[in-house]
């Protein structure tokens, strides 16, 4: 009888090892699967990814955005290091034979100067009597217009290869740089991109990249709405600025390309040229970080609102 039973526990044992055997397998396998599944996914959306191209499509009049001083949280500079990631071109608008050209990985430092402004780099240390100075990439897109002067739109441009052109503070910054002289020892620093390029840094400046797709291109959307909207309204108004929006809350978050991801980016280039519109007009969507799962009418908190026409209420 005892040795019965000893058979028995022994079969018993010997099939509950083949079971947790057989499960283990199996759990071996579906893991296998799901992670092979998850690359090709990943390599799929990557292929889905329009080529820089697809920013040609439509018109995308671009935008200036100012880069605060965020060490002093003020609009101007005391002094600008700007490091360059890719061969430039340094030059003042208004006076085109004052020009250099900046190898990568050199840094210009632009200071204030009473004449003007003080331009200090590997080839040279001058005064230049002039206000404004701009930094273009040498390789630039196709994407490119000029003014009635014959400059170039820097709005309208990025480096022909879409990397960054230039760093700021450790945030390397696509498109063009101008370097504005406002007052004593106020420099402004203006980023010129293409929308479509600035968004790219917005979208996860402003939503984390782990959010559900549809979250992200709706922030786009949101996002893209909010920078058309108001250079439509700058243009309609003939407001004179030397820029569109600040790269803060003040308007929209923007880091340059510091937090891009792979999510974000697809978010944005598959919702291109698309923005809300309110009787066919674009206008300003705000939106907010939290509301507490409650929200208020636009009358209320912004009473006197319009579209981008100047006169039907929001």
């Amino acid at each position: 009888m005892i040795a019965i039973l000893k058979v028995f526990i022994r079969m018993n044992a010997d099939r509950f090892l083949l079971i947790v055997r057989t499960c283990i397998l199996l759990g071996l396998l579906v893991f296998f699967v799901f992670s092979l599944s998850s690359t090709l996914m990943a390599e799929r959306k990557h292929k889905e990814l329009p080529s820089a191209g697809h920013h040609e499509i439509g018109y995308d009049p671009g935008i200036r955005v100012l880069l605060t001083n965020r060490h002093t949280q003020k609009m101007h500079h005391r002094r600008l290091d700007v490091l360059v990631l890719q061969a430039c071109l340094l030059y003042c608008p208004d006076d085109r034979t004052l020009q250099i050209t900046l190898d990568p990985q050199e840094t210009v430092t632009i200071k204030y100067h009473i004449d003007g402004l003080i331009i200090d780099c590997n080839k040279m240390e001058e005064t230049w009597n002039v206000t404004q100075i701009d930094i273009i990439p040498g390789i630039r897109s196709n994407i490119e217009s000029e003014d009635a002067e014959g400059n170039p739109i820097h709005s309208a441009f990025e480096a022909k290869d879409r990397k960054p052109v230039f760093a700021l503070n450790g945030t390397r910054y696509r498109g063009s740089l101008s370097v504005i002289k406002k007052a004593a020892l106020k420099l402004q620093a203006v980023n010129w991109l293409p929308i479509e390029s600035y968004l790219e840094g917005v979208v996860p400046s402003e939503m984390p990249a782990k959010y559900p797709e549809e979250a992200l291109r709706a922030q786009a959307i949101c996002s893209r709405s909010y920078a058309y909207a108001n250079i439509l309204d700058a243009t309609r108004k003939g407001t004179i600025s030397s820029f569109d929006v600040y790269d803060t809350v003040q308007d929209q978050e923007y880091l340059g390309t510091t937090k891009e991801t792979p999510n974000t980016t697809f978010a944005v280039q598959r919702t291109a040229g698309l923005v809300l519109t309110y009787n066919d007009e674009c206008f300003p969507s705000y939106f907010s970080a939290s509301s507490g799962g409650h929200c208020t009418p636009v009358g209320m908190a912004f009473p006197k609102a319009t579209c981008c026409d100047g006169q039907t209420p929001l």
